[in-house]
C-alpha cells in the first residue's frame, strides 16, 4: 500500500505524531524500571545511613568488587574511587595508599596515637560532615536500558575542622548528588566511578562520576520526577533492605 501526501503540512504532521508515539511508548515501557530503580535508590541510601558495609559494597558493579576488596573499601570509609591506586601513582607528590596486604591486616585507620578509627561512611570529603536528611529527584534511564542516574539531595550538618579555628563551628548545607548506575549481568548496580576533578573558582563535586565518562555523554536518558513515580506505583525490589525509607 502506498500513501501520497498531497499536502506537505500533513506529512510533517504525521512525522511528528509518529515521533511523539514512539517517545511516550519508550517512556511508558520503561516505567516499571524507573519505578524498580527508585525502590533500590531508597535502599542503596538506607545502608549507607546506617553503614551496613556488605549491603553497601555488594551494591557496587562487580568490577568494582573484583578490583577492590570489601577491606579496602570499608578502609576508605566508602569513598574510594574504582581506579583510586593508579590515580595515586599518577601523582608525583602526596602519600601513597598503603599496600593492600597492609589494609587487611591493620583493618583500620590510625589516629596519631595509633588507635584504630571506626568506620563511618563519608558523604563527602571532610569526614565532620553529618548527613540529617534526604530527598530523592530524579530518575533517568538511557533509551536503551543500560544506564542510569538518579538525582537527589542531601541536607546536613557540617562542621568546620577546630584544629583550624580553635573553636565550634557548624553550620547547615544542601548539597546535590547523583548516583550513577548500571545495568550488569546481576541487575542494577553503582557504575564504575572515580572523584571528579573539581576544577578553581567551579562548582565543588562531592560525589563520585563514572570512570569512563563518555558513555554517559553520549546516551539520551528518559527522565521521571521520583514524585510522579512514587504515585504511579509501588515495588520491593531491594537487595537487601525491608524497611528502605
Amino acid at each position: 500500500m502506498r500513501i501520497i501526501f498531497r499536502k506537505p503540512f500533513i506529512f510533517i504532521l504525521a512525522v511528528c505524531l509518529t515521533l511523539f508515539s514512539t517517545q511516550t511508548s519508550a517512556k511508558e515501557a520503561s516505567i516499571d524500571t524507573a519505578r524498580n530503580l527508585l525502590a533500590l535508590e531508597k535502599d542503596f541510601i538506607h545502608q549507607r545511613i546506617k553503614e551496613d558495609w556488605e549491603a553497601i559494597y555488594q551494591y557496587q558493579h562487580p568490577k568494582y568488587r573484583e578490583k577492590i576488596s570489601i577491606e579496602e573499601f570499608k578502609f576508605f570509609n566508602g569513598r574510594l574511587s574504582y581506579n583510586y591506586r593508579e590515580l595515586a601513582d599518577a601523582h608525583i607528590s602526596g602519600a601513597k595508599p598503603p599496600p593492600v596486604e597492609y589494609i587487611k591486616k591493620s583493618g583500620h585507620q590510625r589516629d596519631m596515637l595509633g588507635f584504630p578509627i571506626p568506620f563511618k561512611f563519608r558523604w563527602v570529603a571532610n569526614p565532620l560532615f553529618k548527613m540529617q536528611s534526604h530527598s530523592i529527584d530524579k530518575v533517568a534511564i538511557s533509551k536503551n536500558g543500560a544506564l542510569a542516574k538518579v538525582e537527589w539531595k542531601v541536607n546536613g550538618l557540617e562542621r568546620v575542622d577546630p584544629r583550624f579555628t580553635r573553636m565550634d563551628i557548624s553550620y547547615e548545607i544542601q548539597l546535590p548528588f547523583i548516583d550513577y548506575w548500571e545495568n550488569t549481568s546481576e541487575g542494577w548496580r553503582i557504575s564504575l566511578l572515580t572523584l571528579a576533578p573539581n576544577i578553581s573558582g567551579g562548582p565543588l563535586i562531592n560525589y563520585l562520576i563514572p570512570n569512563d565518562n563518555s558513555a554517559w555523554k553520549q546516551s539520551d536518558f528518559i527522565e521521571w520526577d521520583a514524585e510522579h513515580l512514587e504515585h504511579a506505583g509501588s515495588t520491593n525490589n531491594t537487595l537487601y533492605s525491608k524497611d528502605a525509607q
